[in-house]
């Protein structure tokens, strides 16, 4: 049975229209699935990104929490002044590591883990530090001419538990943060600007 010319028309005309359609989709299947491998490259550069960053501030602040514990200690233990101004010299190196990046981990801390775990190192971990640091100033009277070690120890163990713990909370919640991929949005607007 031989086709009219017509069915033949017919034919050719849903065969160019197939592959039309299925040139269409696959680019189209094609174009999605690179959008969503890129979406999903920028997501783990993203992630290994703030996985640096929560590196380098939990070290920061386990190093700087332990020096200054070393500080306290060492006056709970009634140990010489030139001892425990020597172990303070050492925590004012990290201090000043600290200080030295303080600003650029702030706006990256609310970026990549969210305004929620940015105040918390705003509201209680820095605040908690700058506590330290003035119990340890206004009770040695920090001055070159005259260095004592008169301070209430238990003031000081005190303060470094309650930081302790707010360190270890937030380590903890930054961690669930990359663990899970719920990295923040690059610009969270004004839910960052924290004074």
């Amino acid at each position: 049975m031989s086709k009219t010319t017509e069915e033949m028309k017919h034919e050719k005309t849903l065969l160019v229209l197939s592959f039309v359609l299925i040139t269409l989709l696959g680019g189209g299947l094609t174009s999605y699935y690179g959008h969503l491998q890129n979406k999903w490259s920028i997501s783990e550069q993203r992630r290994t990104e703030a996985t640096l960053l929560y590196k380098e501030i939990s070290m920061l602040m386990d190093t700087r929490l332990y020096k200054w514990r070393k500080v306290g200690w060492a006056t709970e233990d009634k140990k010489d002044s030139e001892f425990i101004w020597s172990l303070y010299a050492d925590y004012a190196k990290v201090l000043n590591d600290w200080n030295n990046s303080l600003n650029k981990n702030r706006a990256l801390l609310c970026r990549y883990f969210g305004p929620e775990l940015g105040a918390v190192f705003e509201r209680e971990i820095r605040p908690g530090f700058n506590e330290l640091q003035a119990i340890f100033r206004e009770r040695l009277k920090t001055s070159s001419a005259k260095k004592t070690t008169e301070i209430a120890s238990s003031e000081i163990v005190s303060k470094a538990k309650n930081l302790n713990v707010a360190i270890y909370r937030f380590n903890n919640k930054a961690a669930e943060i990359i663990r899970s991929g719920d990295i923040g949005v690059s610009d969270p607007g004004k839910a960052c600007h924290f004074e």
